[in-house]
């Protein structure tokens, strides 16, 4: 094997490896979240959320949803890139394939909350809390917001955007391939080297 075809085995190894490099949250103290989802009308429209108290819990409340079904995540600077939803098998919410849900029995208010205070960016929660319409003279709350729905809805499908990013299990096989090929680059050149003498 010649020299630059070692070289270019471990320069592939190393490409690969930093593709699961490039799965880092990008999210700075000057990022923006906001709530998309059907919550909003449709997965094409933000809802920009504000941490007024300083506290690290950022929160928007969305007034008069009729009862339903709704599907929500939180995004930051209103693109895919760094989005949170459940908890996936992993334990993480960052970039999770389901969104959050819960059902309506009434139109509600719903304010929902991101709370960025854990040290771990990849397990930041999102949550909501619905009260009776403010419309309505009632104090009820009998809205489960929690409630995960039996669907693993992907949010790819419902918008245009086609920015695969790797994440979770995918960065981590695709750094270690990487790696993989740079070790078997090395192999190469010593096994060269050995016999050669």
């Amino acid at each position: 094997m010649t020299k630059s075809k070692i070289l270019s085995v471990v320069l592939a190894g190393a490409m690969v490896a930093s593709m699961g490099a490039m799965a880092a949250i990008s999210v700075s103290a000057e990022s923006t979240y906001s709530v998309i989802g059907t919550v909003n009308g449709s997965w094409d429209t933000d809802d920009n959320m504000t941490d007024d108290d300083g506290d690290g819990i950022y929160e928007v409340t969305l007034y008069g949803l009729e009862a339903g079904d709704y599907e929500w995540k939180v995004r930051a600077d209103a693109a895919w890139d760094d989005s949170w939803g459940e908890l996936d098998e992993d334990g993480y919410t960052w970039n999770s394939q389901t969104n959050c849900s819960f059902t309506l029995e009434e139109t509600s208010d719903v304010t929902f909350y991101f709370d960025t205070t854990g040290d771990d960016e990849l397990t930041w929660p999102c949550y909501a809390e619905a009260v009776a319409s403010s419309s309505d003279d009632t104090d009820t709350d009998d809205t489960d917001t929690d409630e995960d729905t039996d669907e693993d809805t992907d949010t790819d499908e419902d918008t245009d955007d086609d920015d695969s990013v790797a994440t979770g299990d995918t960065a981590s096989a695709y750094a270690l391939a990487g790696v993989m090929v740079a070790a078997l680059g090395v192999a190469v050149v010593m096994t060269k080297k050995a016999s050669s003498k």
